[in-house]
Order: C-alpha cells, then sequence, then structure tokens
C-alpha cells in the first residue's frame, strides 16, 4: 500500500479475495453458472433462505443483484480491528483493493441498505 501524503487522501474499494479463487478475474455470481458452475452452488448456498436477496433489481444499474460485483468502502483493516474489539477473533482474509476512479461511473453505484424488516416491525 502506498504511503504519504497521496495515500492518505486516496480511498479506495475492496472485495475479498475469494479462498477457491479461479483465474484472475472476479465474476458475479449469474456469470458463474456458465463460468464454473460448481463455484455457482457453492456460491449462491450462501443465500439458502434469502433467495430474495437474489432476486434483487437494481434500478441504477438496471441489473439483477447477481448480475453484478459487489465492494465495500470499509478498510479490512477497520472491519478486521472492530471485530477484535469485539471479542472475535477474525479468520485471516485477502482482500483485493480498486482504485474507484478505474471504474465506469456509468456501470457504478452506491447501494445504501435499509432494513425494512426493522423499519415494518417499528410501525406495528
Amino acid at each position: 500500500m502506498e504511503k504519504g501524503p497521496k495515500a492518505q487522501n486516496q480511498h479506495f474499494l475492496y472485495h475479498m479475495v475469494p479462498e477457491d479463487m479461479r483465474g484472475t478475474v472476479l465474476h458475479p455470481l449469474n456469470s458463474l453458472k456458465d463460468q464454473h458452475p460448481d463455484l455457482y452452488v457453492a456460491k449462491s448456498a450462501k443465500y439458502e433462505n434469502r433467495q430474495h436477496v437474489m432476486e434483487q433489481f437494481l434500478p441504477t444499474l438496471e441489473a439483477a443483484w447477481n448480475d453484478v460485483l459487489h465492494f465495500t468502502a470499509v478498510n479490512p483493516e477497520e472491519l478486521k480491528r472492530a471485530l477484535v474489539e469485539a471479542g472475535m477473533e477474525p479468520r485471516e482474509m485477502k482482500f483485493y483493493q480498486i482504485d474507484p476512479s478505474l471504474l465506469d461511473p456509468k456501470l457504478t453505484t452506491v447501494y445504501l441498505y435499509q432494513d425494512r424488516t426493522s423499519d415494518s416491525k417499528m410501525s406495528t
């Protein structure tokens, strides 16, 4: 990671390196159906009992949830620190660090999660 004044002002996006990564390209979940069907089965299993997430449509991208790559702006070191402070021992994980200026703005969106289940519980 770059050090110095420029690095302090630089912001990145992060994506965890899958333990079962094949090749050098990250693929959205739906692309794995054709590229690596066995990985698709394994990765889609984490949505068991949450299939509604996979069916979400992202209007700003005109794409389904599982047709896009998902990144975080939270630095993995900060995430690890928070997990340790919460009493957890996080496993070692590797992350890709992506310069967001390399992404096409027309194909990029920021998704702000809203837990609609808690909203509906509060209104009852």
